[in-house]
């Protein structure tokens, strides 16, 4: 028998659902050394590259190979030539690499996707070859088992000390309340985030931003949170919070465990990821003020009206009613910084744009600027100005009235990034100091607004302040795109508080922080149901249900296909014996020995929930394979191994975890 204590562990696919509970196990049951551990991360040391595998398995003693890419049906259908490489060119290399570096032993997870489709019930062992796998999971199971072929033919040839497993599913049981994300609508909290808004989130390759629906939320209790808190950075997080931060070689992640060494430490600091300005959006052609037009003007030639400014008379001017969208753009700029309104008589409102006579470049930019636009205008000492009732509409309804009432017009945000970069120069120009690293205003609206514009300009904040007269001034670092935190800026503290979570469509990493101090700090767990396995994917659209009061839910397949099910404690610990004690080349079952049917388990988590509504079959999508059950015997004779948690009780603590982990701070 092995002592775990005294060896160096490699473990991938760490960070996953079962190598959290497995690393868990050897920390607390164990008592492994954590320094005797090394768990890599994906981004760290991809495994699909040689010279990867051979800096993983340096210096180890014993390699555990978790990773994985996984899913349900819905991801082995979409991408089956993904999962038949990846699988397979990281379990031979990273074996050869293990065995080449002289690894003590080598601790490989197959799946049972890898049984033929038709295998007798409870699966054998024996039975492993004796057919094709079902086919929506077999690029998987194949590529799971040449692991198994490789394991056998390096203990014959090389008498490399190789064992295989065979794991049913298993199941079982991250910002800070005051987190602030950006969203496409603007700075959000966390806490207001719903499934379907659009966030912006930033490619770990590419280091482009793109816009991602959020497709789950949830709160979970937390207990510790780890702060990262500088002049330029504000954010705290759980510790498995993901933390995405630079490298030599591009972005690597990490929990935040990973600082709790480092916390405090004087010397040491992490780089944050950068982005690149907004790629493409919108540019308009002209921009059309005919929906300001009303009854009291007067259409002439050339897209003109007399606009009166209240009252019919001699004073009527023709203003355009298009403008090019660059002028609008400088327009848009000078008026949110320097622009106001005035009634002059009853009806009449005057625009006003001020600059004093000192400033005289820009007020040579803003009359050439005015002239362009075609709009007629007067001038005196305190700046320029126009009586227009077209445009008092359209500031009224997209700018707003008083300083303190000031914002960007929504529609602005979707614009071509060359027109957000005039904006925010001509915002610079009118309310920037002369450095250029600072702006501002007393509208709150207008500076969540500028941080806004800034962001998809690749313009970094450092801090947002509020002076005594009420007004934000926001500091601008123009002088580099790289923000880093020291070790000694990174805490750890004990809390009794919810963490929120956002699920997006590509997983990516999240624009976010506190105190108006963004970064992208890294991303939340998937908790999309398109890649989650079943019992999963039940509990929430359940729990979904019942929130949005539907009477129903969708399941996939007719409900006939059976299932075994393993809890994630008891699975950990079955590979934690088996690596201690069984040193064979067959291989073998880990499972609970039990079997239900998908349509059985739909209706008892539905029990178990509450849930009273209809179970809606989609027979147009696969079952999956007809039946799974395991002959467990082998594990039992050979070390040991038998599953301790009721299926049932493991079932209530996981739905009950879920329904903790949703409730509201």
């Amino acid at each position: 028998m092995l002592d775990l204590g005294k060896k160096k562990i490699l473990i991938t696919g760490a960070q996953g659902f079962v190598g959290k509970h497995l690393v868990k196990n050897l920390l607390e049951k164990r008592k492994v050394p954590k320094e005797n551990l090394f768990l890599p991360t994906f981004e760290e040391l991809d495994l699909r590259k040689w010279e990867n595998c051979q800096k993983a398995v340096k210096n180890q003693d014993i390699v555990i190979h978790l990773a994985a890419k996984v899913g349900g049906i819905g991801l082995n259908r979409g991408i089956p030539g993904e999962m038949f490489y990846d699988n397979s060119i990281m379990g031979i290399q990273l074996m050869e690499s293990a065995r080449q570096a002289g690894v003590e032993k080598f601790v490989a997870i197959g799946t049972i996707c890898a049984y033929p489709k038709f295998t007798p019930v409870p699966f054998k062992e024996e039975d492993l070859w004796n057919g094709y796998p079902e086919e929506t999971n077999a690029p998987y199971g194949l590529a799971k088992k040449m692991s198994l072929v490789q394991a056998q033919s390096y203990r014959q040839q090389y008498g490399f000390n190789t064992i295989y497993l065979l794991p049913v599913n298993m199941f079982g049981p991250c910002f800070s309340g005051d987190t602030e994300v950006m969203t496409k609508e603007g700075i959000k909290n966390i806490k207001e985030i719903n499934v379907g808004d659009t966030v912006y989130t930033l490619n770990p390759k590419s280091f482009k931003v793109e816009e991602s629906k959020v497709i789950a939320t949830q709160q979970i209790p937390a207990k510790e949170m780890f702060v990262f808190k500088s002049r330029s950075v504000n954010f705290r997080v759980t510790p498995d919070h993901k933390i995405y931060y630079l490298r030599s070689k591009g972005l690597i992640k990490r929990d935040a465990e990973f600082f709790r060494n480092r916390a405090g430490k004087k010397y040491g600091q992490i780089t944050l990821a950068f982005h690149n300005p907004k790629n493409g959006g919108e540019y308009p052609k002209s921009i059309n003020f005919l929906k300001y037009v009303d009854k009291e003007h007067v259409k002439i030639r050339g897209g003109y009206v007399k606009d009166f400014g209240g009252s019919k008379g001699n004073s009527s001017r023709p203003f355009p009613l298009l403008y090019k969208p660059e002028d609008f753009a400088k327009f848009i700029g000078w008026y949110v910084s320097e622009g106001s309104t005035a009634r002059i008589g009853k009806n009449s409102e005057q625009v006003r744009i001020t600059q004093w006579l000192n400033n005289e470049d820009y007020r040579t930019e803003i009359e050439n600027l005015l002239k362009s636009m075609g709009i007629p205008f007067g001038k005196d000492n305190q700046g320029f100005y126009f009586t227009s009732r077209i445009w008092a509409k359209f500031i009224k309804e997209h700018i707003g009235e008083g300083v303190e009432n000031k914002k960007l017009p929504r529609f602005i945000f979707n614009w071509h990034s060359s027109l957000l970069k005039l904006i925010f120069e001509t915002m610079m120009k009118g309310d920037g100091n002369r450095s250029g690293r600072r702006y501002t205003t007393k509208s709150y609206q207008l500076m969540l607004d500028f941080s806004h514009i800034a962001f998809l300009c690749a313009i970094k904040i450092g801090s947002t302040t509020k002076d005594k007269n009420g007004c934000w001034r926001i500091s601008l670092r123009n002088c580099r795109k790289h923000t880093t935190v020291k070790y000694k800026d990174i805490q750890t503290e004990k809390t009794d508080e919810m963490a929120y979570c956002i699920t997006t469509e590509k997983n990516h990493i999240v624009y976010a922080g506190s105190n108006l101090k963004f970064n992208w700090i890294g991303q939340c767990d998937n908790f999309d149901p398109r890649s989650s396995h079943v019992i999963a994917a039940l509990i929430k659209k359940i729990y979904e249900a019942k929130k949005q009061n539907k009477n129903y839910i969708d399941v996939w397949g007719t409900g006939k296909a059976t299932r075994e099910f393993l809890y994630v404690e008891d699975g950990a610990g079955g590979i934690i014996l088996a690596t201690e004690k069984y040193n064979k080349p067959e291989p073998v079952n880990l499972g609970s020995g039990m079997e239900i049917s998908i349509k059985d388990l739909a209706e008892l988590i539905c029990k178990l929930m509450d849930f009273k509504g209809e179970i809606r079959w989609d027979t147009t999508k696969p079952d999956g394979q007809p039946r799974r059950r395991l002959d467990t015997s082998k594990a039992k004779k050979e070390f040991g191994f038998v599953a301790k948690t009721n299926f049932e009780e493991g079932l209530k603590r996981t739905i009950s975890w879920y329904i903790e982990s949703q409730k509201p701070f």
